[in-house]
C-alpha cells in the first residue's frame, strides 16, 4: 500500500492534541498494518506539534516543513522497522529533533551558527520538557512491569547482562547456563519488552531509573 498524501503546509497553528496517548497508540498500531488513514489522521494530529518544535530550531518556515514532511515519509517507510511506540508523541518529537541535527550539520558553514543552533535544540518548551519527564518515568514504569512477567531465567540473565554488565561467559560461569541459552534468553527476553513496551534501545537505563 503506498504513501499516504502529506501535503499540508498550513498546519501551523500551535499543537492542540484531540486525541489522546491511548489513542494516538491505536493510530499507530493501524498505521503498522499498513493503515494509509490512521497514518493520515496522525499526520493532522502530531503536525502542529512536530512542526513548531522543528521551527524552533530551523527557523526558517520553507525549510521547517521540507524537514517535518521528510520525517513522517520516514516514519511511514520504516513503520514495520519501528515496530510498537510507548508514547507516539515523545518518539515524533525526538525523531524531528534527530533530523534537524542532521539538517544542521550540512547546512551549517561555521561552528558557531551550528552550536548556536544546538544550544535552541537544547533548550526545548516547558511542554516538551513535561513530556520527556513523563515518558522517562512512564516508560521505567512499563519496562518493570513488562520484566516481572517475564520467565525467571529471562529475567535474571538480562538483569546480569544489562545491569551488572556481566559478558556471556561470566554469566555462563556464574549460572551454569550455557552460552548459547544466555543468548536465546536475552533475544527472547528483549522480543518480549519490545512486544510489551516498544522500541526499549539499551535495557540497562532502565534498571537505573526510578
Amino acid at each position: 500500500m503506498g504513501l499516504p498524501a502529506l501535503t499540508t503546509r498550513n498546519i501551523h497553528k500551535p499543537a492542540i492534541l484531540l486525541k489522546t496517548k491511548s489513542e494516538l497508540s491505536e493510530l499507530w498500531n493501524h498505521t503498522l498494518r499498513g493503515d494509509t488513514k490512521a497514518f493520515a489522521i496522525l499526520y493532522k494530529e502530531l503536525y502542529p506539534l512536530v512542526y513548531k518544535s522543528v521551527l524552533k530550531s530551523v527557523k526558517d518556515e520553507d525549510s521547517a516543513c521540507d524537514l517535518v514532511q521528510d520525517l513522517f515519509v520516514r516514519l511511514w517507510i520504516k513503520r514495520y522497522k519501528i515496530g510498537r511506540i510507548a508514547c507516539i508523541t515523545q518518539y515524533f518529537l525526538v525523531s524531528a529533533r534527530s533530523i534537524v541535527i542532521n539538517h544542521l550539520r550540512k547546512k551549517s558553514v561555521s561552528s558557531i551558527s551550528f552550536c548556536e543552533n544546538l544550544t535552541t535544540l537544547s533548550d526545548p518548551s516547558p511542554e516538551i520538557i513535561l513530556i520527556e519527564k513523563e515518558t522517562d518515568l512512564l516508560h521505567c514504569k512499563n519496562f518493570r512491569t513488562a520484566l516481572l512477567n517475564l520467565p525467571e531465567r529471562q529475567r535474571q540473565v538480562l538483569y546480569m547482562r544489562f545491569h551488572k554488565g556481566y559478558s556471556h561467559n561470566e554469566i555462563e560461569a556464574r549460572t551454569g547456563i550455557s552460552y548459547q541459552s544466555i543468548a536465546n534468553h536475552l533475544y527472547r527476553a528483549t522480543v518480549k519488552l519490545r512486544l510489551e513496551i516498544g522500541d526499549i534501545g539499551r535495557p540497562g537505563q532502565y534498571f537505573m531509573l526510578g
